[in-house]
């Protein structure tokens, strides 16, 4: 399986910044399987800059659960799966820093003749 996946954050720097919205749909071949979204509180203000590129509000990240909350069900929805992103080193160095540990890189399907 793989999973596509998008954040937005704070910011570039993934030891400085956090992230505040994570969008991922899984696949198996072209077939999805499963979505997973949310908005993440990062507990700091948003820059304008940021609000204006995202389309992100303060107040919709206020009331959003902090990345700690979502963290289990992020991580139970990419077990086992593949990551591609449009930005992938952006993106997986985020969740790295974040505690979640993406494939280092994309693991081969699986042969059907050989399963």
């Amino acid at each position: 399986m793989i999973v596509a996946i998008d954040l937005e954050t704070t910011g570039v720097d993934p030891r400085r910044d956090r992230i505040i919205e994570i969008g991922a749909v899984k696949f198996r071949g072209s077939e999805e399987l499963a979505t997973f979204s949310t908005l993440v509180n990062p507990e700091r203000q948003l820059s304008g800059f940021i609000r204006n590129l995202t389309g992100i509000s303060q107040a919709d990240v206020n009331a959003a659960p902090q990345f700690e909350t979502v963290l289990p069900d992020l991580k139970r929805f990419l077990a086992g799966c593949a990551m591609v992103a449009h930005n992938a080193p952006f993106d997986a160095g985020f969740l790295r820093s974040h505690g979640v540990a993406p494939p280092d890189r994309p693991q081969k399907p699986s042969d059907p003749r050989t399963a």
